[in-house]
């Protein structure tokens, strides 16, 4: 997940971006039509991170993260939740 806020300081508003990752193991196989019932393994490893900085500077943080985690390495499986900005999605490709 990936998300940003704007926070006015003394010279100005800046941007907090903010950003978790989660790892869980994959849960069993389930229709749509099963997807409200089905259980998803709670996950076992998370790290959230901030910082105030441009999203260019913050999306460099992805890959460090995603490697220490062994996300990238499983991309077919990955989710990505955003609050719609289109470079959240162009990233996480």
């Amino acid at each position: 997940m990936n998300d940003g806020v704007r926070i006015k300081l003394r010279d100005g508003w800046r941007e907090m971006c903010i950003g978790i990752f989660s790892r869980r193991e994959l849960g069993h196989f389930a229709l749509p039509r099963e997807w409200e019932t089905r259980h998803l393994p709670r996950p076992h490893i998370s790290v959230a991170f901030a910082a105030m900085e441009d999203k260019d500077t913050f999306r460099r943080r992805w890959t460090s993260w995603s490697h220490r985690l062994h996300i990238r390495d499983r991309l077919d499986t990955m989710s990505t939740l955003g609050d719609g900005a289109h470079w959240i999605w162009d990233a996480s490709k």
